[in-house]
């Protein structure tokens, strides 16, 4: 995988009503499994997530719909610990 020239970003996986507010419309997961098979016949096979995207629902659906050539990239904000 050289040579990456884009990333595809996954803010609005997830949830009904985050997707609603942010498109105008859900996306379900055959949809988004489909989209993921064109993003890597283009050549963009990364993913970027986060634990609040979607919210929160992103994640697991990515789990469900990649397989073993898709990269993920994922931000992580610790707690404060307070």
């Amino acid at each position: 995988m050289e040579n990456i020239k884009a990333v595809i970003g996954t803010n609005a996986w997830g949830s009904r009503l985050y997707g609603k507010l942010l498109r105008g419309s859900y996306v379900d997961e055959t949809v988004l499994k489909e989209a993921v098979d064109t993003f890597k016949s283009l050549g963009i096979p990364i993913l970027d997530t986060a634990q609040d995207y979607g919210p929160g629902k992103c994640q697991p659906i990515i789990g469900r719909i990649i397989d073993q050539d898709v990269l993920i990239s994922s931000k992580y904000t610790p707690l404060s610990g307070k």
